[in-house]
């Protein structure tokens, strides 16, 4: 999930805050996208919401802790 954030990130970029993905996906999409069920992928995103990894407003994903996002994903940046 991490990585999809991720990926997401430095596909589509950010709105004008410079923290809110610029775009949009069902819970279902993102599911898809990473290859796990539904359930699962709200879940993980909630854990993220819990840790302020990231907020979540509706279909809107805002990243507030990218150090943090990219640590949980093992990548480096």
């Amino acid at each position: 999930m991490a990585e999809a954030l991720l990926f997401f990130k430095a596909t589509y970029g950010f709105e004008n805050d410079g923290q809110t993905l610029n775009i949009q996906f069902s819970r279902e999409e993102i599911a898809d996208f990473v290859g796990t069920s539904t359930e699962s992928a709200i879940r993980l995103l909630s854990e993220f919401n819990h840790d302020k990894i990231v907020e979540l407003k509706g279909k809107k994903i805002r990243i507030t802790n990218l150090d943090k996002l990219v640590r949980t994903a093992n990548l480096l940046y």
